[in-house]
């Protein structure tokens, strides 16, 4: 009887291990995908209000303000597949402002308003999950 059991014992100790240490790694990948994505959406933030700062952009700053708020604001839980189209739309915004071409940044920050509220529901969508 204790041939058996003992035996038994031991595969269930280790299969609990596996188990516990699986979970573990998945929980660690989820967290990291978190802390990169809210990272990534506090520099977006950090840039805007760099943004906001310069006097220079005074006659956008309604618009700035809007854009902080959006994103202040969004989930910085979840990665969406506008990201990238937020990041590259961003650097245009710091290169109209540069240049001081007032409807070429006053374009950009509506595309950018766009992007975050796209962002925003793909980011929804992804947690509510379903078929």
């Amino acid at each position: 009887m204790l041939y058996i059991l003992i035996p038994a014992l031991i595969v269930i100790i280790l299969v609990a291990f596996y188990a516990s240490r699986h979970a573990f790694q998945k929980a660690e990948s989820i967290s990291q995908a978190h802390s990169d994505a809210k990272a990534l959406v506090n520099e977006w933030e950090r840039r805007i209000l760099v943004m906001q700062s310069d006097i220079a952009n005074k006659e956008h700053s309604q618009g700035l303000n809007s854009l902080y708020e959006s994103i202040r604001y969004s989930d910085k839980s979840g990665e969406s597949e506008v990201d990238s189209q937020i990041e590259s739309t961003l650097l245009r915004l710091e290169m109209a402002l540069k240049d001081n071409a007032v409807e070429d940044a006053t374009v950009v920050i509506d595309e950018l308003t766009a992007l975050l509220k796209r962002r925003s529901i793909d980011i929804r969508a992804s947690k509510r999950g379903g078929f």
